[in-house]
């Protein structure tokens, strides 16, 4: 099975080269992780449940228990 590329449309973004860091604010990742999902479809797969997409970044972000998530979200937000 080949493994290839899928262009998120970063335009910071060099093929084999990491993106380069540029704020440590977790509102950063959770936006990018959520454009992520936007571009492979995730959401129509879901239904377009917002609060399971919500819980799966979260724990994508900080593994922690579904009791937790809402804090790593509020702290992300």
């Amino acid at each position: 099975m080949a493994v290839g590329w899928v262009d998120l449309g970063l335009s910071a973004a060099v093929p084999g080269r990491p993106l380069l860091v540029t704020s440590s604010r977790m509102g950063h990742l959770l936006a990018a992780l959520a454009y992520g999902c936007r571009v492979l479809w995730f959401e129509d797969a879901t239904g377009g449940d917002g609060v399971f997409r919500q819980l799966v970044l979260v724990r994508i972000i900080e593994p922690t228990s579904k009791l937790n998530s809402g804090r790593v979200l509020e702290e992300a937000a």
